[in-house]
């Protein structure tokens, strides 16, 4: 295991695995649906063999495979996909096709990291399903759960050749946001929250930082805050945080901030001002360049959309 581990730190560090993300995503797959946040390919090319592209992703990918058979190779771990199984990767895992049997098909849904955390915001146990998930990517479905994902899946497709109606984009992001919370829900018999066994201490603390920051409504932005809350330094929390996600401590919480601030200027109708004092900025002013060093543009240029 150690010789393996070592060759997952070179792979990581190798300069041939491709960053992957979700531009660069929509870029290469034309066909499909894609938005800011999600993309749907209806039918993933098959790539093959030692040769294939290693791929470090900047996404949460969930795969649909339809028929035949693949090999993947997830970090030092290999995986076998088999008709209507379900991969789901997450984000900054190295990723490499290995053999793939000429009849494998498969779909493909990417969720932006943006995305993933929304949905993961306040609820604790959304996120222990999607920690155990990310650990034991690959699901075997018994016959009800496949007819779930078939069904998702098909309509998912059907909605792609129909795209003409109102509310397209609103009606594939909830088909898809629906989809990841039912397999969530699969996980029920499965996840124990207090069963840590064979767990990393570093996996353990990520996951207790996550459900801390997942359930402040008012987040602070302080890595210290979270850290004394958690009994560590602060810079062993970031470095855990690096180690597990590829993301410091502070770009995780500044994300979480992100996309509550974006939340807020999409469906509130307070005031920027009451938004700002309802995150615990200290002034309208320094409210103001925190968005726009964070989404690009100020707050009143963002809500104008």
């Amino acid at each position: 295991m150690k010789e393996e581990t070592k060759d997952l730190d070179r792979l990581r560090t190798n300069q041939g695995v491709l960053k992957v993300t979700m531009e660069s995503l929509k870029s290469h797959f034309a066909q499909g649906y894609s938005d800011s946040d999600i993309l749907f390919i209806e039918e993933m090319p098959r790539t093959n063999g030692p040769d294939a592209q290693i791929v470090k992703l900047d996404a949460i990918l969930m795969v649909f495979s339809e028929q035949g058979t693949a090999e993947l190779v997830v970090d030092e771990m290999t995986y076998t996909l088999s008709a209507d199984d379900l991969l789901l990767v997450g984000p900054n895992h190295v990723l490499r096709p290995a053999a793939i049997s000429p009849d494998f098909r498969c779909s493909a849904a990417f969720l932006s990291a943006r995305q993933f955390q929304g949905l993961l915001r306040y609820e604790r146990s959304v996120w222990e399903r999607a920690f155990y998930i990310f650990k034991n990517p690959l699901m075997h479905l018994t016959p009800e759960q496949k007819e779930y994902m078939k069904s998702y899946r098909n309509l998912i497709k059907m909605k792609l050749r129909n795209s003409s109606g109102s509310y397209h984009k609103e009606v594939m992001r909830s088909l898809i946001q629906a989809l990841f919370y039912d397999l969530l829900s699969m996980l029920d018999s499965l996840v124990v929250s207090t069963d840590i066994r064979g767990v990393r201490q570093g996996d353990i603390l990520f996951r207790r930082f996550m459900e801390l920051l997942s359930v402040q409504e008012v987040k602070p932005r302080f890595v210290y805050w979270y850290a004394d809350k958690l009994n560590v330094s602060t810079k062993y929390l970031s470095a855990v945080c690096k180690n597990v996600s590829g993301k410091t401590a502070t770009e995780i919480i500044n994300a979480f901030v992100v996309e509550d601030i974006r939340q807020r200027l999409e469906y509130s109708e307070k005031s920027i001002k009451e938004i700002a004092q309802e995150l615990d900025f200290p002034s309208i002013s320094f409210f103001g360049k925190y968005v726009k060093q964070h989404l690009g543009v100020s707050p009143k240029e963002y809500r104008k959309g």
